[in-house]
């Protein structure tokens, strides 16, 4: 009624350019993160001012049935009421967005063949593999913990251990 958004810039009945360039910094401020990808918004009419764009309902990502499902929404409307849709969803002034990091990213969609990767059985027994003390010594310090300076490799001998409750399966892990 009074603004663009509840706490927005007053609109007066008479235009002045020190108003209007405030009314358009307050937009252009979210210009960067829209509310919408432009590649949603399908045509628009500026005779009659009419837009058409479309949407992906997540409403229904739980349902398997293809036939069941809504599929993309297509809608047209006049574009004041696009706008104030979109216009709802700038943030305050001084709000701060908090973005997901790590496996939540953007970019993680890219990502997916890799990801999908670290499913394997084999490569996640690799990478089991690359955590063990030994190999974390040898390729931070290039420094084998194991192998002797005459250059054989040490071995466990639990005959001969002083260790209580020394067998093998309780002292060896993955090295």
């Amino acid at each position: 009624k009074h603004g663009f958004y509840t706490y927005g810039p007053q609109v007066n009945k008479e235009p002045s350019i020190k108003k209007m360039k405030q009314i358009a910094d307050y937009i252009a401020r979210y210009a960067s993160h829209p509310a919408i990808a432009e590649s949603r918004i399908d045509a628009f009419d500026p005779v009659s001012h009419m837009i058409t764009w479309h949407f992906d309902p997540h409403e229904d990502d739980h349902i398997s049935n293809a036939d069941l499902k809504l599929g993309r929404q297509t809608i047209t409307e006049h574009v004041y009421k696009f706008m104030i849709k979109l216009i709802k969803h700038i943030p305050d002034k001084g709000f701060h967005l908090i973005r997901y990091y790590g496996f939540y990213s953007n970019r993680t969609t890219k990502k997916s063949p890799s990801i999908k990767k670290l499913l394997i059985a084999s490569s996640i027994r690799h990478l089991k593999r690359q955590i063990n003390w030994r190999y974390l010594l040898k390729s931070t310090y290039k420094f084998d913990p194991i192998r002797c300076h005459c250059g054989s490799l040490m071995t466990l001998n639990l005959d001969y251990s002083f260790l209580p409750n020394s067998t093998k399966e309780g002292l060896i892990s993955d090295a």
